[in-house]
């Protein structure tokens, strides 16, 4: 079938629920474990997890863990095992990428490493989460082990623009 010529699907999308954080803030970036969870970060350098599901018309309390110390738009990504961590990527107070892990149990980091020179603009685990790779402002792409957490290996350097998202195969 030609897919150009294919008449486009009609969708439908109602407001349920929101999320808000306490202060207003742009989002930046979330990720969502289906029934437990929903993580979301904000332009105002925090993160905050919601628990799920949200009932409609409901604006549920969050819990505020993360404060990226430096500053704008951290990017966030939950286990992806369902142990209660999750990972941050932003800017140092340097002005480099700072990648945490977080224990969203005890709202508290876990680790924590900066790197180079420009912001941390993605994140993602593996699948079996045993390692964690960030982007950069600056197009780098570096992976680092998860426990303890440290740089393993400068994939890219640097690139011709900013890493916007980091995938992982699912076989990690």
């Amino acid at each position: 079938a030609d897919l150009i010529a294919a008449e486009a699907p009609t969708v439908h999308l109602r407001c349920a629920s929101q999320l808000a954080a306490g202060r207003a803030a742009a989002i930046t970036s979330l990720d969502l474990r289906a029934g437990s969870k929903i993580l979301v970060a904000a332009a105002d350098g925090g993160a905050a997890e919601f628990p799920l599901p949200v009932a409609p018309g409901a604006t549920p309390k969050a819990s505020r863990y993360a404060d990226a110390p430096g500053g704008p738009s951290p990017k966030v990504a939950l286990h992806p095992g369902g142990k209660p961590e999750a990972a941050t990527a932003g800017r140092s107070s340097a002005g480099g990428a700072r990648v945490s892990l977080w224990d969203t149990e005890r709202k508290e980091a876990a680790g924590a490493l900066v790197w180079g020179t420009s912001p941390g603009t993605a994140i993602a685990y593996s699948a079996s989460a045993r390692s964690v790779a960030f982007g950069t402002g600056g197009g780098a792409l570096v992976l680092c082990s998860r426990r303890p957490l440290a740089t393993t290996k400068v994939l890219v350097p640097e690139g011709p623009a900013a890493i916007s998202s980091v995938a992982w195969a699912p076989e990690g």
